[in-house]
């Protein structure tokens, strides 16, 4: 996780220890020590991290040691104040919070149908060796497929998948109700800039929400190269490998074994990845006017002139 903005740092006895700092951005970063992945914390114990801050005094970091993420932010071990959260949400003093230490990967939930040669195929269905048709239109080869199967009880359930509802994005966008894991990057398009955006970070509680199940198997799938795949109809991202695939209980194929494949990391990822900013924001927006646009439609709301001139 980077880029959460620090609301409290809080001990997890819920006793705040540091300022609150209200809209200044600061980042989580993991290093790349040996064997470890950028993008896992807590792969590696103890996994040392560094915390940026971009407030006064401008571009201060100091280390720090990851203990665990909780449904919004990321629990961290400093040598001067002990355990602290970074978060965007608010909690009060003497506030019990619950963390994971598992590490996770962004994937599709099972059931998702992929955009492939031979047409809309369900994850779980998909070999090594099919042709997806990406976001683009460009046709790429599958080079291998991951699977989990998670339980989501407990200090698990913040792992449920996001539900990104039918036309959440626009009209056929997505095509039906979608599920993705929380950390999964969507596409996201304004004014001629394409970035690609965490669903975590475009959940409004109406089109894009978490959700609440017992348990989930989460799949995920390698390009040739690293590219944008349509689920139901929906831009969102390929595997992309930087140390997570080992998370995955099964490798359906053996990628390390084919000495001709180039892993799609080494072609570097095929668009920037945003989590805050004002494409987020005005995506956020539009999602917002796109939702209520369609209420008022179901609903047929009156307009304020009716009830003036009644």
């Amino acid at each position: 996780m980077a880029g959460v903005t620090f609301a409290h740092s809080y001990r997890l006895t819920g006793n705040q220890v540091g300022a609150q700092f209200t809209g200044a951005p600061v980042y989580v970063y993991d290093d790349d020590q040996g064997g470890e992945s950028l993008t896992i914390f807590g792969d590696i114990n103890p996994d040392d991290l560094f915390v940026h801050l971009s407030v006064d005094p401008p571009g201060q970091r100091f280390p720090v040691t990851y203990v665990g993420q909780t449904s919004g932010g990321v629990i961290v071990n400093d040598s001067t104040y002990g355990r602290l959260l970074y978060t965007d949400n608010s909690y009060t003093n003497g506030s019990t919070i619950s963390y994971s230490t598992n590490a996770y990967a962004f994937c599709f939930a099972q059931g998702t149908l992929i955009r492939t040669q031979r047409g809309d195929v369900p994850v779980q269905a998909l070999a090594k060796g099919d042709i997806a048709v990406t976001a683009s239109g460009t046709e790429r080869e599958i080079t291998w497929i991951g699977r989990r199967t998670l339980s989501l009880n407990g200090e698990m359930a913040h792992m449920a998948p996001v539900r990104v509802r039918a036309n959440a994005f626009g009209a056929g966008v997505p095509e039906r109700d979608v599920f993705l894991s929380p950390g999964h990057p969507v596409l996201v398009r304004h004014n001629g800039a394409e970035v690609l955006v965490p669903v975590m970070n475009l959940i409004n509680g109406t089109t894009i929400e978490r959700t609440s199940l017992e348990s989930v198997t989460y799949w995920h799938v390698e390009l040739d190269q690293h590219d944008v795949l349509l689920a139901d109809g929906l831009p969102a991202e390929s595997f992309f490998d930087m140390g997570s695939r080992a998370w995955f209980e099964n490798d359906l194929d053996d990628v390390l074994a084919n000495p001709d494949l180039v892993p799609a990391g080494q072609h570097g990822r095929c668009r920037e990845v945003a989590i805050d900013g004002p494409l987020v924001e005005a995506e956020r927006k539009r999602l917002a006017d796109l939702f209520y646009s369609e209420l008022s439609a179901q609903c047929a709301w009156p307009a304020q002139e009716s009830y003036a001139a009644a």
